[in-house]
């Protein structure tokens, strides 16, 4: 495939990371990853949750941050308005 070919089949991702309070996140990381599970690209959420980055097709996206699990979504032509919310990490206690 071409790079130009590449190039087209990408997809805008945007969304928002909130907790499941229904609060944004600020700063969590949103990795990007190929099928196969290599990074690809990673960036930081904004102050108010937001993200947006280009997928190309058949990505997921990894989110994560402090005292949460992580959480992933397969890249879909529901590319803009994604909704993440993030659980609490379970604790463990020694």
């Amino acid at each position: 495939m071409s790079a130009a070919a590449a190039a087209q089949s990408d997809t805008t991702v945007s969304g928002t990371v909130f907790d499941s309070t229904g609060a944004p996140v600020p700063g969590a990381s949103v990795r990007l990853e190929s099928s196969s599970g290599v990074r690809l690209d990673e960036i930081r959420t904004a102050t108010d949750g937001t993200f947006a980055l280009s997928v190309p097709g058949g990505a997921r996206i990894v989110v994560s941050a402090a005292g949460f699990a992580l959480a992933t979504e397969p890249v879909s032509s529901r590319a803009t308005g994604l909704r993440v919310t993030l659980q609490p990490a379970p604790f463990f206690e020694e």
